[in-house]
């Protein structure tokens, strides 16, 4: 009697359980010239599972398509009705059919593993992070623009005036009093600042300021130049790429320069005497706003390149870099990505400034979202990415004994390589880093 309908890498099936079976993995090891022997339990051996599935009438067709299925080599997913998801390869095949009557049986044994470490989280987190952040430089131009005009320290008439990108502000304000006047040159003294930060320094190619429409008054020209000032940093520091706390750490320090008339400071730090004065306590908020954003925008470049790094670990771990006499065939060419330590470190970082800019725009979601998108892409690669565990190798053994002793593939054998000095990986003694199975 067939079970509930499970399903192999999407194929419904209708199936029962033959079998579930579970062989311990023991290493015998005989003295000589004694009766003794001593038995090493290592662990057990791959779960396997004997299942049958039923195919007539108008399921017949699909035992043709389980058989193609079964010729390629690939991982499969078996979703079992009792026990679950299931990762794993197909062993053994045993068709029964008979065309003429529409009916079919075929055995498989299911082996539950896996064939390659675990490295990168499935987030995109690059477009989540431009999304957020393209909508959330256009919220704090609205939110900048609004408290221009609630605080009357201009007129709505001059807020909302589109300005000439190319002249200062304060050549194209006429008929107002000195106060209105005065502001507009502070104003102008600021962008100036700003502007003087990156000088000669071009925006990168794919900028995104350039593609976020903001408006040609005196709120999107702040806006922008402050967003276009971090955007140019990147560029500033990109030497620094190769060693993201660094590069982080850099632009962080720079926009730590910047503070505004009053008791408060930017970033949590002090300000010094070389720090740039912004123009009030509005203009200040709408810098911490925005230079959040664009922080966290770096930051999610930086964790999309080091995905692109884990994954082409991945692919090294399928390259042969010594043969079965432990002779080295070929170097890997790989850049390391980031340690847990160095993605918490940089996060943290980013999170604080997000902190003091929420505190200070409660209403602007967009620096929120952006923290907890950086936040939950750092919780899935430490959740689905290897562990890297310290061990002692007391006598010389291949390296492939060592992955077969820690439950690790065969594979990983390589992968342990790029993360060690180890010269003859037949000889493998010492202090070595290893992945957690």
């Amino acid at each position: 009697m067939a079970e509930t309908v499970a399903t192999l890498n999407g194929i419904k099936l209708d199936l029962e359980t033959i079998s579930d079976s579970f062989d311990k993995a023991l290493a015998e090891h005989h003295i000589p010239f004694t009766d003794r022997t001593l038995i090493q339990d290592m662990g057990l051996k791959a779960r396997r599972i004997r299942l049958r599935c039923y195919f007539w009438a108008d399921t017949y067709q699909t035992h043709k398509d389980l058989l193609q299925l079964l010729w390629d080599k690939q991982d499969f997913e078996l979703n079992h009705p009792e026990y679950g998801l299931l990762r794993g390869k197909i062993d053994n095949v045993h068709v029964r059919h008979d065309h003429m009557e529409r009916v079919a049986e075929i055995d498989i044994d299911f082996i539950s593993g896996q064939s390659t470490i675990s490295v990168s989280a499935s987030t995109d987190i690059k477009g989540d992070a431009e999304q957020l952040a393209a909508d959330g430089f256009l919220d704090v131009e609205k939110k900048y623009r609004d408290a221009l005009v609630e605080s009357s320290v201009l007129p709505i008439e001059l807020v909302d005036k589109v300005l000439d990108p190319e002249l200062d502000i304060i050549d194209q304000i006429t008929g107002y009093g000195a106060t209105v006047r005065a502001y507009a040159k502070k104003l102008d003294t600021m962008v100036h600042d700003l502007n003087s930060v990156c000088a000669g320094i071009t925006a990168p190619v794919d900028s995104l300021v350039g593609t976020v429409e903001l408006g040609l008054a005196m709120p999107g020209r702040i806006i922008g130049t402050i967003a276009g000032m971090v955007e140019k940093m990147t560029v500033r520091f990109i030497t620094l790429k190769n060693a993201p706390g660094r590069f982080m750490s850099s632009i962080f320090n720079q926009l730590s320069r910047f503070t505004y008339p009053g008791n408060s400071t930017l970033f949590g730090r002090d300000s010094s005497d070389s720090a740039i004065t912004l123009a009030d306590d509005l203009a200040a908020n709408a810098y911490l706003a925005t230079s959040s954003i664009g922080l966290s925008t770096a930051l999610a470049d930086i964790y999309d390149e080091d995905e692109a790094i884990r994954n082409a670990q991945v692919q090294a771990e399928q390259v042969r870099v010594f043969d079965s006499l432990g002779r080295v065939t070929g170097d890997i060419d790989i850049n390391y990505a980031m340690t847990i330590g160095q993605i918490e470190e940089t996060l943290s970082l980013v999170r604080t400034v997000c902190d003091l800019a929420v505190a200070v725009n409660r209403d602007t979601s967009a620096i929120k979202l952006l923290s907890d998108k950086l936040l939950e892409h750092v919780v899935q690669i430490k959740v689905e990415s290897e562990k890297i565990i310290h061990i002692e190798v007391d006598n010389q053994t291949p390296l492939h004994l060592v992955c077969l002793k820690y439950g690790l593939p065969y594979r990983a054998a390589e992968r342990i390589m790029l993360i060690n000095k180890i010269r003859n990986p037949n000889r493998v003694q010492g202090s070595i880093d290893i992945y957690e199975s």
